[in-house]
């Protein structure tokens, strides 16, 4: 099975949000796919490291490392993806976009099905939270805060290592 780096595509998983929440505000949109992409990268992410992740005695599955290819800035209310940013705030209709675990890089349905789960709970956790609430949370986070004074790219690893303590704690 040839190695996959990310699960699916930032739309998918946005259009999975919009599942879950209505009329979502550009700030929990940015701050949602920020922890949906830490939290899958400190947890399923992780598997990839092992090279197999076993499903039955007979097979393997190779889980993608990232949740999707991302690039996130540190602005002053918390990471970014600008090309997110760009298309929502020129119009680009999400909800035009439906969710599909078929557009996830696995075959494993079960697998699927897991992962889904564990990404709606997560959306779901950051509806007990305020935007702004979701901005101060990020705000926590070393690598945004190595990063803001030039609002540059975070790294991807670097997010993912500070949540990898979170999952584990």
């Amino acid at each position: 099975m040839t190695e996959k780096k990310y699960l699916t595509t930032v739309e998918n998983i946005i259009a999975l949000m919009k599942e879950e929440i209505e009329n979502i505000s550009p700030l929990r949109l940015q701050k949602t796919l920020y922890f949906l992409f830490a939290y899958y990268g400190a947890s399923y992410g992780q598997l990839y490291k092992s090279k197999e992740y076993e499903v039955s005695q007979n097979e393997s599955l190779n889980l993608p490392e990232y949740l999707f290819d991302a690039k996130f800035e540190a602005w002053q209310y918390g990471p970014v993806i600008r090309e997110v940013y760009m298309n929502n705030k020129h119009s680009l209709d999400y909800n035009d976009i439906d969710f599909s675990m078929s557009n996830f890089e696995i075959e494993d349905k079960t697998m699927q099905q897991e992962i889904t789960e564990y990404l709606r709970e997560i959306i779901r956790s950051t509806l007990k939270i305020s935007d702004f609430g979701l901005v101060e949370r990020s705000h926590e986070d070393e690598e945004w805060k190595n990063n803001i004074t030039q609002q540059e790219v975070m790294k991807n690893d670097g997010i993912i290592n500070e949540y990898i303590e979170l999952v584990n704690a």
